[in-house]
């Protein structure tokens, strides 16, 4: 095992319950004496590992989410050497994984709007910070019981300044979740966590996984080939902007799809207040805007109808107007209020399992 026995690690952690345990690492459930709070810790023997890379993994994920000081993503609050032990003390988090919510709870269709734009202001955070995640998926998402959302397990994750430790053209995530660049072994960028947010937000709002399949190799090869008209009838019956967001995050190619979690936000005019909206709002405001357009046409033909009875009554007089009239507008497509399939889920197909990879959960 391990080879810890001792209630008090590192002279400041009294440990709880021990949440996860093997030879090379571990994760407890502690009380930070100083700060006499609950804390979540992962400890890594580093001395029994021989696969540095593990051990750079570790390190790295500290690195970066000491970098990441936001409402939507876990927070690293100390992490240190001793003798042969590295490890990382996180918040303590009272929740559970959205797996956990997608198997156990019937979320109402707002409530998943509001994960889905917590999520997006995660992602949004961490890339503006240039890190990319690489492992996107619901295990890797901690929800509490007001709904807050927290992503979490950055052991996967490249910044711009490491790549030198990990392979950026490795395949590495959980390939249920990957995107078709991360199939192929591409360089990736933010898009690909995108696109693995787009297949968590999918399950979220249909209930499944669009690419999970029997085996790895089934599953990794609909994700390069999948027909994206078929996954588009699965989603016609969500409302419009719903429809309109995964359609964009599920796209293959790089250059339609959305290159930033930003221009959803700012699509759905949220603002960075860590605001919670509704489908209700959503089509509200298309309401307003029905209702701005719809009186502008008004407007134009009254004026047009004007104009046509003064020609008719003096028809020897020109009438112009004095500007260019303005273009034609289209009227937005109604938003759909159709209800949502319930929340069944797939099992998520594991890949390249090592002694550290069940560990790399917090909770």
């Amino acid at each position: 095992m391990l080879g810890i026995t001792t209630e008090i690690l590192f002279e400041k952690f009294e440990i709880l319950e021990v949440l996860k345990k093997d030879e090379h690492a571990a994760v407890f459930l502690a009380n930070h004496i100083y700060l006499s709070k609950k804390i979540i810790l992962k400890v890594l023997n580093t001395q029994k590992i021989s696969d540095q890379a593990l051990v750079e993994r570790f390190k790295r994920e500290a690195k970066l989410l000491a970098k990441l000081d936001h409402p939507n993503i876990i927070k690293v609050l100390d992490f240190g050497t001793s003798k042969e032990y590295f490890y990382i003390s996180f918040e303590y988090i009272e929740g559970v994984s959205l797996r956990n919510v997608l198997k156990t709870r019937t979320l109402e269709q707002e409530q998943k709007v509001k994960l889905m734009i917590q999520l997006l202001k995660a992602l949004d955070f961490a890339h503006s910070h240039q890190i990319v995640h690489r492992d996107i998926k619901p295990e890797n998402i901690f929800i509490d019981k007001n709904l807050n959302l927290k992503l979490g397990d950055f052991g996967l994750a490249l910044s711009a300044e490491d790549n030198f430790v990990t392979n950026p053209y490795s395949i590495v995530g959980t390939p249920s979740y990957m995107s078709p660049e991360q199939v192929r072994g591409a360089k990736l960028n933010n898009q690909s966590d995108l696109f693995s947010a787009g297949v968590v937000l999918f399950e979220l709002f249909t209930g499944k996984n669009p690419f999970l399949k029997d085996n790895v190799s089934l599953t990794l090869n609909e994700i390069i080939g999948y027909d994206e008209e078929k996954l588009k009838e699965e989603i016609e019956k969500l409302p419009e902007p719903l429809n309109n967001i995964l359609s964009g995050l599920l796209q293959k190619n790089l250059s339609k799809r959305y290159s930033a979690a930003k221009k959803i936000l700012d699509e759905l005019n949220i603002e960075n207040e860590y605001p919670t909206i509704t489908m209700e709002q959503y089509e509200k405001e298309s309401g307003r805007s029905k209702r701005r357009l719809l009186f502008t046409v008004i407007v134009s033909v009254l004026a047009i109808l004007i104009i046509v009875l003064m020609r008719i009554e003096n028809p020897t007089k020109e009438i112009l107007p004095d500007k260019p009239g303005k273009e034609t507008q289209n009227f937005p497509k109604d938003i759909s209020n159709q209800n949502l399939a319930g929340n069944k889920t797939d099992q998520s197909v594991k890949q390249d399992q090592t002694n550290i990879d069940n560990l790399n959960n917090p909770l």
